[in-house]
């Protein structure tokens, strides 16, 4: 049977791992987000999103006004929108292009 120290001491530990795990990220479709290219490819781009996350940019949302897909390199940072939350492979959708478009717009 457990005492009531044993199970204050459970839940504080309990309490310090969730306070020390990676918090579940959570993006919305229109939020601009900051990723890490940690694959390029020559239609494809993959972010690392706060290491959390995967971002995939692909198609025509690779290009904008900037020509910023032409620039990257592996382990650049880079802003990207996002269009969907998850797609079947669980990735989050994202666009240069949109990013591109709403950065202009905001100045």
């Amino acid at each position: 049977m457990a005492t009531a120290t044993s199970r204050r001491k459970d839940t504080s530990v309990m309490d310090a791992l969730l306070r020390e795990s990676p918090q579940v990220l959570r993006v919305k479709p229109g939020e601009l987000v900051e990723g890490v290219v940690v694959f390029r490819g020559k239609n494809k781009l993959l972010l690392d999103i706060q290491g959390v996350a995967t971002g995939i940019v692909s198609g025509r949302e690779l290009r904008d006004s900037f020509n910023t897909f032409k620039d990257l390199t592996m382990g650049a940072p880079v802003s990207a929108l996002v269009l969907e939350e998850e797609n079947d492979e669980g990735m989050v959708v994202l666009s240069l292009r949109m990013a591109s478009q709403q950065k202009a717009w905001d100045k």
